[in-house]
């Protein structure tokens, strides 16, 4: 039986009261009380306790109320604990940064795989976490990963790209880090940069497109990532299109949507090496009018728009939010492909309400992913399965 002790729903309601600050931006505690139906007391209990861990302050006095007074104005702490976010490519580039709560990189570090066995691997993400690790306090590492990954334990349990089978990941790197390290499958860390900081902050049901050297899928159904069994839901990049057949797909198969779409496959048809996403980015974006990009980019956007017509198809999400460095690419040809094809492909009950958003995030802020594997770590309100006994 699942015992719910003081402790257990006094972090239940911290929970709720810092998403809830983190969502309004600014509250109050009156505010708080009148939204959970709290009492006084147990609100101020609750703030005294966030700001006690730093990660809430007053940043100002609202309106006078009833009462006479100028109630405090309560919001994330800038200055409070900071928060490491490390995001490894299927390429092989990893970008570090520091990041304080309200989501400002403070620094950044850049590096990149020369070899891609695990031991390697691990002991360069060991090292860019080091490098950018402050003297303050942090509230943990974030990590985004290719593969299908366990994000209870951290464990590879597969990645097409590297080859990796079994991979204790996060595993190895807690050993050497004093603060809790949390990781996820890179598409699941964009999926939560959309809940935490992007275009998913209001959503309870929606799907994420990752565009850019790979494509996959995140799923969020009531405020949740479903992750499927054994946590690879969201692989649509291995989605067999009929546009595409020659080409042999990292996984071993032909046909994948992947093969077309992703960032090292259309550079290479351009004639050029692939030099990394933003590399891509920068070339792509400077000759997105020259008719062979353009052609291209055409073909591509409209295999996106399939993809995400069939995911419309089984979901019915609330929005699909593309994310990634394609979409920024051309955003309003982008939207302009994709809403053509998810109109001709989905049904239309499904593709006369869904939103099509292209992600807020710009070059550079993907940081902001590995922030929010922490925040949805540390704070993600926990469904009780009462046959639990933890």
């Amino acid at each position: 039986m699942y015992v719910l002790t003081n402790s257990k729903v006094n972090s239940l309601h911290k929970q709720m009261v810092l998403r809830f600050i983190w969502k309004r931006k600014h509250t109050s505690r009156p505010e708080i009380c009148r939204v959970f139906g709290f009492s006084k007391s147990t609100v101020s209990g609750i703030v005294q306790s966030l700001e006690e861990d730093g990660l809430i302050t007053v940043s100002g006095f609202g309106q006078v109320s009833s009462s006479g007074r100028r109630p405090e104005v309560l919001s994330v702490n800038p200055e409070g604990p900071k928060v490491v976010s490390v995001l490894l490519k299927d390429t092989g580039e990893i970008d570090a940064a520091l990041l304080s709560l309200d989501g400002k990189i403070v620094q950044r570090r850049g590096d990149f795989l020369s070899q891609k066995t695990p031991e390697y691997a691990i002991q360069h993400v060991l090292g860019v976490i080091r490098d950018v690790l402050p003297s303050s306090s942090v509230l943990g590492v974030g990590i985004g990963l290719p593969g299908i990954v366990d994000h209870t334990s951290g464990r590879i349990e597969y990645s097409a790209h590297f080859q990796w089978r079994d991979i204790p990941f996060g595993e190895t790197i807690q050993d050497f880090i004093p603060y809790p390290v949390f990781v996820e499958n890179r598409t699941v860390a964009a999926t939560l940069g959309e809940m935490w900081f992007g275009r998913g902050l209001e959503s309870r049901n929606f799907v994420c497109l990752n565009c850019g050297d790979t494509l996959g899928a995140g799923i969020v159904i009531g405020e949740k990532v479903y992750r499927g069994n054994p946590r690879g839901a969201g692989e649509v990049g291995h989605i067999p299109v009929p546009q595409v057949q020659e080409a042999i797909c990292s996984c071993g198969r032909r046909g994948c949507a992947e093969t077309m779409v992703s960032l090292p496959s259309i550079m290479r048809k351009l004639g050029r090496d692939y030099r990394g996403e933003h590399d891509a980015f920068c070339f792509l974006r400077a000759h997105r009018d020259d008719a062979q990009v353009r052609s291209l980019l055409e073909d591509v956007f409209a295999v996106i728009g399939e993809v995400a017509a069939v995911l419309i198809n089984i979901l019915a999400p609330e929005k699909v939010i593309f994310t990634g460095v394609l979409p920024r690419v051309d955003s309003s040809f982008f939207l302009r492909l994709v809403t053509q094809a998810v109109a001709q492909k989905a049904l239309s009950p499904f593709s006369q309400k869904v939103l099509l958003e292209v992600s807020p995030f710009q070059d550079g802020e993907e940081a902001l992913w590995g922030q929010a594997v922490v925040m949805e770590h540390l704070f993600a309100m926990k469904v009780v399965h009462w046959e639990d006994e933890r």
